[in-house]
């Protein structure tokens, strides 16, 4: 299925970014054969704490209108999408036509 590969193609350059660039993100697990592919991220700060992050095109158009509803709510969330926005545009890791999270999906992330 065209979405899954897409997922998966997703995950990969995710972690290769990761991986590659200067991070206090550390990759500690990656599951392609999983319903939805998976990466298991530490955080420098923090090592015991795991993050995972899975990547599904048909999940962001479902949430999208979550993430405006809590951006109204709160306006710290807000600003805090604005800069992880910016976090990922200046690391370079960000657009789906280069096969990275979009824009949107880097502000899911801080919801």
């Amino acid at each position: 299925d065209r979405r899954r590969l897409l997922s998966v193609q997703i995950v990969l350059r995710s972690r290769r970014a990761l991986l590659e660039g200067a991070s206090d993100w550390s990759v500690e697990e990656v599951a392609l054969e999983a319903r939805r592919p998976t990466l298991r991220l530490t955080h420098r700060s923090c090592p015991t704490v795991f993050v995972e992050v899975s990547f599904d095109q048909t999940l962001a158009a479902v949430r999208k209108s979550e993430l405006l509803a809590r951006a109204c709510q709160n306006p710290l969330v807000g600003s805090m999408v604005s800069h992880i926005r910016r976090w990922a545009a200046e690391r370079r890791i960000v657009g789906q036509r280069e096969g990275y999270l979009s824009g949107y999906a880097w502000g899911l992330l801080v919801v």
